[in-house]
């Protein structure tokens, strides 16, 4: 059983509109949340043990959680996550009406560091013959098909100019396809803006702001959501953690070195905890030995982050290195597609 203060995540619908749950940070990756209100001493039914998970967040009032002999108190402001293996039952206690939103999870979904993951069976993104052609008529990719399953570590490899930077910005919304259509978890977001997207890029370049330090870049796309101060200051902590820059808050930008920059390039991103993280060769400024040092780091955060990571290089040992699958594209079309071991 876990009671804690818990973040926001956003939630964008069909049309576009953006909503902010108050719910754990893991309910992203699943079904709908229900909001329920259980008058006092009001309680749900008792639900037999199952695969899966239970979690919400209480808006107000109190709850009793009982998990088989064991029974759990949670205020408001609080949320909870519990296994359904054992008998359990939410109970309003008594006083005023309880207010909370509770989601039960199936059995497709398991725990990891960051919050919930589905099982790499259902597809994140796909692209359905996409094709990005200008005006005047030069072809940059033609006719592309792609299927990436939910936390996949998914490589473009290929030379300059053969259309895998043009297939990532359209996927992360900064250029639009002439046509074919791009879903994401089975919707269709082809002319859905970056910024209601789920999905954040690292540049080669970084494109961190000079003028703040390093916890006032990291906090800025959060802060453009409206987050709350206290969590922006618990999600920043988390993030330098993971980047192993703790202590380095109040930094300038101009006093760390190139593989420092790009960490916090790539702070930056996670911090909004996207679906998606897209990567445009973000080692091509380092050296080499920090290149694969670099390459090895990004492996471990993906395998703690468990999100999905779109990868784009031109070095075939960095895509061997660090892919779970690797899409391998030349003159705007896809040429090969498979594992490391199967490209090699």
């Amino acid at each position: 059983m876990v009671v804690s203060e818990e973040g926001f995540f956003e939630k964008v619908d069909e049309a576009g509109n953006s909503i902010q749950w108050i719910v754990p940070t893991a309910q992203k990756y699943q079904m709908e949340p229900l909001l329920v209100v259980l008058k006092p001493y009001q309680g749900l039914e008792e639900d037999k043990p199952h695969d899966g998970e239970e979690f919400g967040y209480l808006i107000s009032g109190r709850l009793k959680l009982y998990l088989g002999d064991e029974v759990y108190t949670v205020k408001a402001g609080e949320s909870f996550y519990y296994p359904a293996k054992r008998r359990h039952r939410i109970e309003n206690p008594g006083g005023r009406p309880a207010r909370f939103i509770w989601v039960s999870t199936p059995p497709t979904f398991y725990m990891n560091s960051w919050g919930m993951k589905m099982e790499q069976t259902t597809n994140i993104i796909e692209l359905k013959h996409i094709t990005k052609t200008y005006e005047d008529g030069y072809s940059a990719v033609s006719d592309f098909n792609l299927e990436v399953k939910q936390g996949e570590f998914i490589t473009f490899l290929g030379p300059s100019g053969c259309g895998k930077t043009t297939t990532l910005r359209m996927i992360a919304g900064f250029d639009l396809p002439t046509e074919g259509e791009i879903l994401l978890n089975g919707r269709p977001i082809t002319s859905l803006p970056p910024n209601k997207r789920p999905i954040n890029t690292v540049f080669q370049r970084y494109a961190l702001f000079p003028h703040m330090n390093i916890y006032e870049n990291i906090a800025f796309g959060l802060r453009q959501k409206k987050t709350p101060e206290k969590v922006i200051a618990k999600k920043v902590k988390k993030v330098l953690e993971l980047v192993d820059l703790e202590g380095f808050e109040n930094r300038s930008i101009d006093t760390l070195s190139g593989g420092q920059q790009q960490r916090v390039a790539i702070a930056r991103a996670v911090v909004n905890e996207p679906q998606i993280l897209l990567l445009d060769e973000p080692l091509g400024a380092l050296d080499l030995k920090m290149r694969k040092e670099m390459q090895l780091e990004l492996k471990e955060m993906h395998r703690e982050l468990g999100i999905t990571f779109i990868y784009v290089t031109h070095d075939q040992e960095e895509a061997l290195t660090m892919s779970d699958k690797i899409v391998v594209m030349s003159e705007g079309k896809m040429q090969q597609i498979g594992t490391p071991e199967d490209i090699y």
